[in-house]
């Protein structure tokens, strides 16, 4: 039988005369350059037409004997006469002939970095192949390096400048791994169709301002930059170093075809009938192994949709072009799954709206609601109408209204800060009725949820959850389920816990999460569906370092958030109204809790959420969910 991670951490480079060639996720070793006599690679074109229109060839092209380009330093022995410099000022650049990993030799960049100043290696193409120029679109760039522990740099990007001084970043925020070699992949085809690129004018040249004009940098790109940077928030710094021992470039790959004979949780889910998917992160995907583990493992997408205030910036007018082309490629993305995507609706408000009276802002909600769920009618599974709904004071004490986030906060008048202009009081429901209704006119064929957190287990919060979708559901509202975000986590005293207001919940390895599975009950009950919407468990980190006892405290913990995502699934295979199971993040390298030099910054000391760890290699969590699906426990 096929193995899961069997093929995992390699990207496949085809050439002509050089057959199949695979780069593993660390220490890659790419093959020299064709000769130009060497027929060039096919470069797919399906991923995003728009941009890649189909040239009429009158004569057969010259092949590019640098469509794919590798380099370990090997014959560096003069850092200016290969045009290879440091842009920041904060940093010095040496030959480094010790610390390898592919051979050759590495480039060390040491100094200083705070919030404020960064390391910025630069390489000239002209130094790097010997002319002026080179064409990077649809190309996945890959540099190894080495970042040493204890690194107060926490995160990299890579940065393409042209001849005009005109720069993007087409990776930014990479966490960086440190204490080891690691292999860093963008591909910019993804970056493009994404819309993820980011323009910097540092020459105050013609501004770079769209799509077109991205993609003609990356035909002529002329610098690479490898910017190393400090999360300023931490208000941490010093003397660092990297390594950069590998630098070179492929033809982007097509998004892989989906292998039935792997083992996978796409393969067992899909045979049970329930869809496992994740939340699509759009960091993740130009990096080539996200995409290809996620396109293997879900059969179920979640797009967080455009916000409101993106595509209505400045009224009650719709503009479908923000969500072009990055929403729509993700929305292709989510087909690739094998299912209609999970999307949200209202999960935040424009600053012109509160302006607006009650009255007129469900003229608008209406039509916003209307216009939204048309746009993607037939390429959505479930839409949660509205994405935490609920008051956030809900908490500890009993509670027996139905909790709405209403139009008597004070400023700031956010959606975030308990605001919303479509309740007048935190029993209003009106308007929240109406956007149902509107949804369930605009695509018949959707199921129309509610989505919130901390409302998972038997508490408060959950029960004013409860009691506003029996309201709607006594009302005749056309809603079909609820989604339980239900971001649980693992605290320092080895406790389960709601990361929202930490409650220790009932768990133990016989019974498992007993709250979950009455509150999944009791909206069975009431004839409605429910999804696990943005499952998570990080850990506490804090005290696993690498002494003995730290690992030993890191394992155990491993051990018991493989149990809680176990038993997560365990209750959704057995209770047939649960129609969905989704993780927030699955991989620990793209967390949104989001990794810094000193552990977590918005759950500080808390960390390994996912079921696949920072290297792309199963963790216990995976193995879990893995073995409930294919053999039910």
């Amino acid at each position: 039988m096929k193995t899961r991670f069997s093929r995992r951490d390699f990207l496949k480079l085809s050439l002509v005369g050089l057959g199949a060639a695979y780069l593993t996720a660390c220490g890659r070793v790419l093959p020299p350059a064709p000769t130009s006599s060497a027929t060039p690679p096919a470069i797919p074109t399906n991923i995003i037409p728009a941009f890649t229109p189909t040239p009429t060839l009158t004569q057969t092209p010259t092949p590019d004997p640098y469509q794919a380009w590798s380099t370990n330093f090997a014959n560096l022995t003069d850092l200016a006469g290969a045009e290879i410099n440091e842009w920041s000022g904060n940093g010095t650049l040496s030959i480094d002939t010790t610390n390898i990993h592919s051979g050759g030799k590495s480039i060390k960049d040491s100094g200083t970095v705070n919030d404020q100043h960064m390391l910025q290696p630069v390489f000239k193409i002209h130094g790097l192949i010997g002319r002026d120029t080179v064409d990077l679109a649809d190309k996945t760039l890959s540099i190894e390096m080495y970042v040493p522990s204890g690194s107060p740099l926490s995160y990299l990007s890579i940065e393409l400048d042209d001849s005009a001084n005109n720069a993007i970043i087409v990776r930014a925020n990479i966490h960086t791994q440190k204490g080891q070699w690691y292999t860093y992949e963008t591909d910019t085809q993804m970056d493009i169709a994404l819309g993820s690129w980011q323009y910097f004018d540092w020459m105050h040249s013609p501004a770079i301002s769209s799509t077109a004009d991205a993609i003609n940098l990356l035909n002529h790109v002329q610098i690479i930059k490898v910017n190393g940077q400090n999360d300023g928030s931490l208000n941490k710094g010093g003397d660092t170093y990297f390594l950069i021992n590998r630098l070179g470039w492929v033809p982007s790959d097509a998004l892989p075809a989906y292998d039935p004979s792997v083992d996978s949780l796409r393969k067992y889910a899909q045979a049970r009938n329930l869809p496992v998917g994740s939340v699509i992160n759009t960091d993740g995907l130009s990096d080539p192994q996200y995409m290809r583990i996620f396109l293997e493992e879900f059969s179920l997408g979640s797009i967080y949709s455009i916000y409101w205030p993106t595509s209505e910036p400045a009224g009650d007018n719709f503009d479908a072009a923000v969500q072009v082309p990055a929403d729509v490629f993700l929305e292709n993305v989510a087909g690739r799954l094998g299912s209609p995507a999970i999307r949200y609706a209202i999960q935040d408000i424009p600053g012109w709206l509160p302006a607006k009276s009650y009255t007129d802002a469900q003229t608008i909600l209406d039509n916003y609601i209307g216009t939204q769920v048309n746009y993607h009618k037939g390429k959505t599974k479930i839409w949660y109408v509205f994405n935490e709904l609920l008051w956030s004071g809900i908490g500890y004490a009993p509670y027996t209204g139905l909790g709405l986030k209403d139009r008597n906060q004070p400023p700031p008048q956010t959606w975030y800060n308990n605001y919303s202009p479509f309740s007048n009081s935190r029993s209003d429901v009106t308007q929240i009725e109406s956007a149902f209704r509107m949804a369930r006119a605009a695509d018949p064929d959707a199921l129309l949820f509610l989505n919130d957190y901390s409302v998972e287990i038997g508490a408060a919060r959950a029960d004013a959850y409860y009691n506003l979708v029996a309201k709607l559901v006594h009302d005749g509202t056309p809603i079909d389920g609820v989604g339980l975000e239900t971001h649980l986590s693992i605290n320092k005293d080895d406790q389960v816990i709601d990361q929202g207001f930490p409650m220790a919940m009932a768990f133990n390895s016989t019974d498992g999460l007993t709250g979950v599975a009455k509150n999944v009950e009791r909206f069975q009950a009431l004839n409605l569906k429910v999804a696990f919407s943005e499952v998570d468990v990080p850990i506490w980190t804090a005290d696993t370092d690498s002494t003995p006892a730290g690992q030993q405290r890191l394992a155990e913990r491993l051990q018991l958030q493989a149990e809680v995502y176990r038993s997560l699934m365990q209750i959704a295979l057995t209770h047939s109204n649960v129609v969905a199971f989704v993780f927030q993040d699955w991989a620990d390298q793209y967390s949104w809790i989001d990794y810094s030099s000193d552990g977590i910054k918005y759950y500080k000391g808390y960390g390994d959420l996912g079921i696949i760890d920072m290297d792309y290699q199963p963790k216990p969590g995976y193995t879990a969910v893995l073995n409930v699906l294919k053999n039910g426990q």
